[in-house]
């Protein structure tokens, strides 16, 4: 009954990482879309069905085109205009959802192949990572948004020094995590499968003896 998609969307503006939609019966409703993969509805105001503001809706959302159907923001006073077809004009101003997110702390592992595992700790209300990679800790190359995991792996690096940094994104900014570095390591570090066992048959190491 409270889903804001049960009901039609009107007119939509985007202002910095967020949008702003007049939603008919659903009133203004606010989205951060930093993370275009990972859209959360951030914020509201129920013009139609709670005009007074004091949490009793007057009536269940429908789909029917009335409600808030248009807005305006952007405005240097940072109040945002909303008019409802039946209530009236709003005038409200928008407030933080929640703080920039705060820095990842970032590790960095090498397979036997060469593959950079690249693994971090999870933030409160982030909305997407990015990974940036350098090959000499100046020039940076994002390789990777969006992410909604904390871990991704890095098959390019193969025969590579490489630095790594992860960002961490919602609508109120970025939180960059400090460079790690991955050491490509030489030589072949996989196990043999073959080695000699104890007892002299071939599998775990111990000596044999030749047949001619």
């Amino acid at each position: 009954e409270h889903n804001s998609f049960d009901t039609y969307t009107h007119n939509g503006f985007v202002l910095g990482h967020y949008y702003f939609n007049a939603y008919y019966q659903a009133g203004l409703r606010v989205f951060d879309i930093s993370n275009p993969y990972y859209v959360q509805e951030v914020g509201k105001i129920e013009t139609h069905r709670d005009p007074d503001g004091d949490g009793k809706y007057e009536k269940i959302k429908k789909p029917l085109f009335e409600g808030a159907w248009n807005l305006h923001v952007g405005l240097p006073s940072g109040n945002i205009l909303v008019n409802d077809m039946f209530k009236g004009l709003f005038i409200v101003k928008a407030s933080a959802p929640y703080d920039p997110p705060e820095s990842p702390v970032v590790s960095a592992e090498r397979g036997g192949n060469g593959d950079v595992n690249l693994s971090w700790n999870s933030g409160s209300n982030v909305r997407g990572y990015s990974v940036d990679r350098s090959f000499d800790d100046v020039t940076y190359t994002r390789i990777a948004e969006h992410l909604i995991g904390t871990s991704f792996l890095d098959s390019d690096a193969r025969g590579k020094n490489a630095f790594y940094r992860i960002i961490a994104v919602n609508g109120e900014g970025e939180g960059v995590s400090d460079s790690v570095y991955s050491k490509f390591v030489t030589g072949d570090t996989t196990p043999p499968t073959h080695a000699p066992t104890p007892d002299g048959t071939p599998g775990n190491g111990g000596p044999q003896t030749a047949t001619y």
